[in-house]
């Protein structure tokens, strides 16, 4: 597997980015084991930024440590997708109420030009592409919804979406995606917290019902 070689300051942070994009795109499979050195080396970089990456990825879910045999990335079951779906569904949910109730223009036109750069990205733009769009759609409402134990506790959960979620971006356009998002925000500008949060979780549940129509039935 070839990396982009890092010069950026903060080495740890980009070589964080770099395996997480690789566990979420599917380059590093569910089972695979990470070994420091050849990261590493892959990266053009001292294992010390990429000892501390894992650690990181440790801590969100995404990869385990067993021991005397390696640091492997996380494999996920059909239990383990109904439960982040379950938990975001519920988490998101609410702040998707609180956010009809404190959102002013300013939000809600932050949203939009999301959406807005979103169409510009090529109609069948890459898993990584359409997966960084969404995670910048949600987490903005979660981490806008004046509730900051709920975003902490979404920050954990989500991490773990990334186990999964290359699968999801894989089968869906970005004509498809942005269509459902603008959806979402149409009924947060409501201002109807009912309304809001029962978009919200439809909105999440139904991309749980996606994975079964691509045959990964949670």
């Amino acid at each position: 597997m070839s990396f982009p070689q890092l010069r950026a300051e903060t080495l740890k942070e980009h070589a964080l980015q770099v395996i997480r994009d690789a566990i979420m795109n599917g380059n590093l499979k569910p089972g695979e084991r990470l070994v420091e050195s050849k990261l590493a080396e892959e990266m053009g970089i001292s294992r010390g930024p990429i000892r501390e990456a894992v650690g990181q990825l440790k801590n969100e879910g995404l990869v385990k440590v067993i021991p005397h045999k390696g640091t492997f990335v996380v494999e996920w079951s059909r239990d383990d997708v109904l439960e982040v779906y379950l938990l975001r569904s519920v988490l998101e949910g609410l702040a998707a109420r609180k956010a009809a109730e404190l959102f002013d223009h300013e939000d809600f036109n932050y949203l939009q030009d999301l959406l807005r750069q979103a169409k510009t990205l090529p109609p069948e733009g890459t898993v990584s592409q359409l997966s960084g769009f969404s995670l910048e759609f949600h987490e903005f409402i979660c981490r806008r919804c004046g509730l900051p134990r709920l975003y902490e506790m979404w920050s954990v959960v989500n991490a773990q979406r990334y186990l999964f979620s290359f699968l999801m971006f894989t089968h869906a356009s970005r004509d498809e995606i942005i269509q459902k998002h603008q959806l979402l925000l149409d009924d947060l500008r409501k201002r109807d917290s009912d309304i809001a949060e029962q978009s919200m979780r439809r909105h999440i549940m139904d991309a749980r019902t996606s994975f079964e129509s691509i045959g990964i039935k949670p």
